[in-house]
């Protein structure tokens, strides 16, 4: 009794062709897939390395390095138009910029630093990362690139950086924009109480602490995998010596 469907050796070349091809994309399928999922398990960090270039390259970024004082350090770099050097906060890093590059590329030229001990930028320990130190610091990187006529714009802690930068400097900046900047005299609340008797809020040790400490510096938290964080809350832990020393320094009357 004939079969109904045509043995594989029956059909015609093209169909046999075409088969091997979509068996070939299916077993890469799969295997991409069991790489992603064991990245994602087992080397968060390499995937977080990842979604960081894409950004990068999605606002058009290239990632630099120059040597500047007594720092290496690692900043993005592109964009076409008047200059904007923008400041990241406490316990952040130039990444936390990529989001509203991508609007900001098209229009300026921008510069965004890993502040230094921060980031992929230089640490020395036994050196002070206060305010004026900062300030000073961000004077050779700006002699390093050669900048003149720029628009800084600093968030929190790097708010109170480019404010004293600017002040020091009023021949290289002329126009500056401060987000949330510390220093500036506010209305006393729980979180100004309790950082200067000494409780540091971006300390964590899990995903809720994270979450937390993310909510005192965004309106709303940027949404996150779960293993990205865990990536994070590492990296917080691994720093820990390095960030109650910075906060300490912060916290001293001079600093606001």
């Amino acid at each position: 009794m004939s079969s109904k469907h045509p043995t594989p050796s029956a059909r015609p070349l093209w169909q046999r062709l075409l088969l091997r091809r979509l068996k070939f994309l299916l077993g890469v399928i799969v295997i991409l897939a069991l790489a992603l999922g064991g990245s994602y398990l087992f080397a968060p960090q390499w995937l977080l390395r990842a979604d960081i270039a894409r950004q990068a390259m999605a606002a058009h970024l290239e990632s630099k390095t120059v040597q500047a004082g007594d720092t290496r350090w690692s900043y993005y770099e592109g964009g076409e138009g008047p200059t904007l050097v923008l400041l990241h906060g406490y316990d952040s890093s130039k990444e936390v910029w990529l989001e509203v590059a991508k609007e900001l590329t098209p229009h300026f030229h921008l510069i965004i630093p890993d502040l230094p001990g921060w980031g992929d930028s230089s640490r020395n320990d036994s050196a002070s990362y206060d305010i004026d130190a900062q300030a000073a610091r961000l004077d050779a990187f700006a002699q390093a690139l050669g900048l003149r006529s720029v628009t800084v714009v600093g968030h929190s802690m790097g708010g109170a950086i480019a404010g004293v930068y600017a002040a020091e400097h009023p021949q290289v900046v002329n126009r500056l924009v401060l987000m949330d900047s510390f220093g500036l005299t506010s209305r006393e609340n729980d979180f100004a109480r309790r950082s200067l008797a000494g409780s540091n809020p971006f300390i964590y040790d899990d995903r809720a602490g994270f979450q937390k400490a993310e909510s005192l510096a965004f309106e709303t938290v940027p949404a996150m995998p779960g293993r990205f964080i865990d990536v994070l809350i590492q990296r917080n832990q691994r720093d820990r010596a390095f960030l109650n020393k910075t906060f300490n320094e912060l916290r001293q009357p001079s600093q606001y």
